[in-house]
């Protein structure tokens, strides 16, 4: 949304009256709204967050536009948002242990991502990040995550030429196609689980509607004086979150559930297995011992009889599935290690609920959200996304093996080609992908996920910029504003431009992590930042060789649902247009 947009939103006005009352007690309340947003005794700031809550963002990138650190007084505690890279070093990695999330974020988050790694901090945090670090850097996890990614890409691109085929006017909802894909791939990723809801007939799924309502709830919670209240009381927001939550609660336990039925069972073919192999190794060995012939032949009898009572049960070398390797399945058998998460099941289960959550939330609502915003730009910028067509082109002649000749049957032609460009796109091919790679870029800096990150302050302390912080409040810095801000990155810093971030020697440029801060920085620095770029760079790349999109306009604005994630409200209607399954000659 354009701060054009912003303006034209209903503003905030106090009666007369109330300014009347402020003079009479010497509150200049002109004054304080020339240094920031309008505040008010107790009250504080709230009002004017409330009236302004559906376009917070740009509330924040007109206040913004005036002074790169500014305050926003609540009835609870005081906001500080800034927009200056020194003061995100100072608070990301100068004086990290001053700036935890707090136990104001904590609380309020708590409902949806528990002690988990993105709501912790201190001894917790440190656990948790080296051993997420530890799984995400391995091969197999790596390798694992590519496949189903490129799977899922694949799928998504199946359903969209299948309804084009149906009818080429059929309107879909991307932001729903993609917030289906990522959930089934992070899901399978970190559950282990099949969902199935990325299908043709795009079945309802309670989880993810619940998932979303939860986050919708507590993003709520941050501008909501009453929350608290609310919840004491069952009512209101409150009452749904709660609804919302449960539903979360009782999916995420049956997986875990089943997951540790499915471990122990192949834990126990493992041990039936091991067992037969020491029994048929300790009967050669008798064997060949003995010396009376008839013992001999007793005993080849005896263990005869046991060999083939082993045999009876399944053949754990035979029947068993490889090991499991999603993110659930390793957390389950870290802590079936520890004695004290052993001693107390529910407590364990508890901290795997948080961890997994935590892990689906970063890997899915960020990715999808992405992806929608990259699918509208290349709407809006039909030229840029016939560069990357023709990058991609380029790409599948310099790599794909024999294609099929065209035949009659179009529609499976072209599904083919799909399926066989699909199975080239590797972590080495898409890494080659540069112009893909700087529009992709360009959406994350235009379009943050996470739009702005608040911190717990521990103790008082002064900011680069001379800004005082006191104990107890919260500092927030705002990757949203930051993008548009053109003392960072030039009079055109609102505009889409992908080249800004191609060099002249043709490779991809590299910003600070405290002016680009999309994915975060210093310790907190995201573990997922590779892991989300193989999978947008996979599923754009395979939809910008096989489609144009095209928004449909009339009745429809595109702009962002106020969420902890960047969403865009009510969805992203688009129709596709096929483009050649094979590179055209030239």
């Amino acid at each position: 949304m354009s701060l054009l947009g912003f303006r034209s939103c209903p503003v905030f006005l106090p009666p007369k009256w109330l300014h009347l009352s402020f003079s009479m007690v010497g509150i200049d309340v002109d004054g304080l709204c020339e240094q920031g947003p309008r505040v008010w005794p107790v009250l504080g700031a709230s009002l004017e967050q409330l009236a302004y809550f559906p376009v917070m963002h740009d509330w924040l990138l007109h206040h913004f536009q005036r002074r790169r650190t500014f305050r926003v007084p609540m009835p609870t505690c005081t906001y500080t948002y800034t927009i200056d890279p020194a003061n995100i070093e100072h608070i990301l990695k100068t004086n990290f242990s001053n700036y935890p999330k707090g136990k104001t974020y904590h609380n309020i988050m708590e409902v949806l991502l528990g002690d988990g790694i993105f709501n912790s901090d201190g001894e917790n945090w440190r656990k948790q990040r080296k051993t997420a670090s530890h799984e995400f850097n391995r091969k197999t996890l790596s390798d694992f995550s590519a496949v189903v990614f490129r799977d899922y890409a694949l799928k998504l691109a199946q359903i969209l030429h299948q309804r084009h085929t149906s009818n080429p006017l059929l309107v879909s909802d991307m932001q729903e196609l993609f917030m289906r894909l990522t959930l089934d791939s992070i899901c399978k990723i970190g559950f282990g689980v099949e969902l199935q809801s990325l299908t043709p007939s795009l079945p309802d799924n309670p989880f993810a509607r619940a998932f979303d309502a939860t986050n919708a709830g507590v993003t709520l919670r941050f501008i909501d004086p009453l929350w608290r209240l609310k919840r004491l009381l069952g009512i209101a927001s409150e009452a749904r979150l709660a609804k919302s939550v449960k539903l979360v609660n009782e999916f995420t336990y049956k997986v875990i559930s089943t997951r540790r039925s499915e471990l122990a069972a192949l834990q126990l073919q493992s041990a039936a297995a091991h067992e037969a192999d020491n029994h048929n190794r300790s009967h050669k060995g008798l064997h060949q011992s003995s010396c009376d012939d008839q013992a001999q032949d007793q005993a080849a009898a005896r263990d005869q009889e046991s060999v083939l009572q082993l045999q009876q049960l399944p053949s754990a070398a035979a029947t068993a599935p490889p090991p499991r390797v999603d993110l659930l399945s390793r957390f389950i058998t870290l802590t079936e290690s520890d004695p004290e998460h052993l001693q107390d099941r529910q407590h364990c289960d508890q901290m795997l609920r948080d961890m997994v959550l935590n892990f689906v939330i970063a890997g899915r609502d960020t990715t999808a959200v992405t992806l929608s915003w990259f699918i509208y730009m290349m709407c809006m910028h039909p030229d840029v996304a016939d560069e990357i067509y023709h990058e991609l082109c380029q790409l599948q002649q310099s790599t794909s093996t024999n294609s099929a000749s065209p035949h009659e049957d179009h529609q499976n032609f072209f599904e083919e080609e799909m399926t066989r460009f699909a199975q080239g796109l590797t972590f080495e091919t898409v890494s080659k992908l540069t112009f893909l790679t700087a529009a992709i870029t360009e959406t994350v800096r235009l379009y943050p996920a996470v739009p702005q990150d608040p911190k717990g302050i521990l103790a008082d302390d002064v900011l680069p910029d001379g800004t005082v912080l006191k104990k107890g409040s919260l500092v927030t810095y705002v990757p949203y504003s930051m993008a548009r801000m053109t003392w960072l990155w030039g009079d055109d810093a609102a505009q889409f431009r992908p080249r800004r971030w191609i060099t002249p020697d043709g490779s991809i440029r590299k910003e600070s992590d405290f002016k680009f801060t999309a994915f975060q920085a210093g310790y907190r620095l995201c573990l997922g930042k590779e892991s989300a770029f193989l999978q947008m760079r996979i599923t754009a790349a395979l939809l910008c060789r096989f489609f144009r999109f095209h928004l449909q306009r009339p009745g429809h604005t595109v702009t962002y649902r106020m969420m902890a994630i960047l969403a865009i409200d009510n969805g992203l209607p688009i129709t596709v247009e096929l483009r050649p399954p094979q590179q055209q000659q030239q």
